[in-house]
């Protein structure tokens, strides 16, 4: 009842008569779909209040009540998981908030008893342990969709272990999923060893079990204010196309407080046009820029930037995604293919982005890559995905960044490195391990220290971790647009913070030296 009124619209008859025939409750009451049991079922008995619905709303609300009579009842009729998929589906259609809650109910039918007027309540047919996720979980990134997403990720995770896994990699793309993933191979002591984009909200005790290919968003930030030094910037600005990037740079926005020099931040509005955002920062008289977006954004904000004039060699332009912008651009120009199919992708991870479409050798811009070019399987992986890309564009949008696929080529490597050193000592297999048991695998704990050990060159560089799980002494390299395309420069990260930058070459970027410590 409340993903329904919660999605109706509060201009319309139906909510309006909603508020008229519980005129008892205050509006705010109505707004915050404050009902219970005995006004569900007084509305659920009333004949004109369907009539106030639109055709999508009276289909949704038609399910609604057939689940209700049909499942939810002192009796169940014949055909009561086809109800309730059809409620699903309707929800889906109209644009309800649907709550993992709901997905959890829809997988777990065969929980409910015959005669559900003896629960109190639907949480008394789950199992122990998914009210927790529930509440963790809902509303949260996606308004609409999100509880499908998770409740598809807990269900695929239950699949993958059940046929028994050594580790469990990914995903590439969804830090939404991360905890999830992290909490169950906790549980069955499974390692996890991750390349998607950082949680947004921090694991105050991540698990053992969890390693982090991924440079966090503390390298990035420390390599922007390393930038920031080595440019001598007193005053620079930061665009943010969300508001999470906030969050994201936290780092680097907290070394401000102690400066003397400052840093202003912008975010895009909703209408996500970055024109008068530029204009502010032009008639400021800011010269260094710190773009904070995906590659889309990216790539308009630099085309706004060449209309007003804001490519030119008084400015430069740092950006901080490690992925949307810069490592393609390693990529050979003749491996640019489909190029028609990733353009109608709403959300790249990934570009495309030729800045010779919008800049000069003039204007500095600034981003990071940690892609290893010498790796002798370096042109294999380009060569690879490229074919993947040209069999399968036609058909279906590219499935992932080409870090993410390198990170999980790394991330291959990195367990069948660690499994041999483990089959040394003992016989290392899978075990088919099940969600509804307290089972656990009993090499996990033993691969996990050898995964802690392993050092070796990937294509995403050195690959080495910390006692914390996440990844230390890589190289972070620095890319500057130039007359012949992108130059590298190297900034080599290990245990310890000194001197940012060391200037190698008069007027170009520094070779070499900051220390990260991570």
């Amino acid at each position: 009842m409340k993903q329904f009124v919660t999605a109706l619209d509060k201009k319309l008859a139906a909510f309006k008569y909603l508020q008229d025939f519980f005129s008892k409750l205050s509006e705010a009451k109505v707004k915050a779909i404050v009902f219970i049991g005995p006004q569900i079922k007084k509305i659920l008995e009333c004949k004109e209040f369907p009539k106030k619905l639109t055709r999508k709303e009276k289909a949704v609300w038609n399910s609604f009540v057939l689940v209700v009579r049909g499942f939810l009842g002192n009796h169940k009729a014949e055909n009561d998981v086809e109800l309730f998929k059809t409620l699903v589906k309707n929800y889906g259609t109209m644009g309800c908030r649907m709550s993992l809650k709901v997905n959890i109910l829809d997988a777990h039918l065969d929980k409910f008893k015959e005669n559900m007027g003896i629960l109190r309540g639907a949480r008394q047919a789950l199992p122990p342990g998914y009210n927790g996720r529930v509440c963790h979980y809902q509303g949260q990134y996606n308004k609409n969709m999100m509880g499908n997403y998770i409740w598809g990720v807990l269900c695929e995770m239950c699949q993958i272990m059940s046929k028994g896994v050594v580790a469990v990699l990914g995903p590439s793309a969804s830090p939404a999923s991360n905890s999830i993933i992290s909490n169950i191979c906790g549980e069955k002591e499974v390692p996890y060893v991750k390349v998607a984009p950082e949680d947004i909200l921090k694991v105050q005790f991540p698990r053992f079990t969890t390693l982090d290919l991924r440079p966090t968003n503390t390298d990035i930030s420390l390599a922007v204010a390393g930038l920031l030094t080595f440019l001598n910037s007193t005053t620079s600005c930061l665009i943010c196309a969300e508001a999470n990037c906030l969050l994201n740079l936290e780092v680097l926005l907290r070394q401000f407080l102690i400066s003397k020099e400052t840093l202003s931040v912008r975010m895009l509005d909703d209408s996500q046009d970055p024109t008068p955002l530029l204009k502010e920062i032009r008639d400021d008289k800011t010269a260094t820029i710190i773009v904070d977006a995906n590659a889309t954004m990216s790539h308009s904000i630099l085309e706004r930037a060449s209309e007003l004039g804001m490519l030119s060699v008084y400015y430069t332009y740092i950006f901080t995604s490690l992925v949307r912008v810069f490592d393609l651009l390693l990529f050979p120009a003749e491996l640019m293919v489909c190029s028609s199919a990733v353009a109608k992708m709403p959300f790249m991870e990934f570009s495309l982005l030729r800045l010779d479409d919008v800049a000069d050798q003039r204007v500095n811009i600034i981003g990071f890559s940690v892609f290893n070019r010498t790796h002798p399987f370096f042109q294999d992986f380009l060569l690879s995905l490229n074919r993947s890309w040209q069999e399968n564009c036609d058909h279906a949008p590219f499935a992932g960044t080409p870090l993410s696929s390198a990170l999980l080529f790394d991330a291959v490597h990195t367990v069948v490195a660690a499994v041999q050193e483990l089959n040394r000592s003992q016989n290392v297999g899978a075990t088919q391990l099940s969600c509804k048991s307290s089972k656990i695998w009993e090499h996990g704990t033993s691969l996990m220290n050898y995964l802690r050990m392993v050092e070796l060159e990937g294509l995403t560089g050195h690959i080495e971790f910390n006692s914390r799980g996440q990844r230390s002494n890589y190289a972070l390299r620095i890319m500057q647009n130039s007359r012949d395309g992108l130059r590298q420069h190297v900034s080599n990260r290990s245990a310890g913070y000194e001197d940012c930058l060391t200037c190698r070459d008069s007027g170009a970027l520094p070779q070499a030296v900051s220390d990260f410590a991570i």
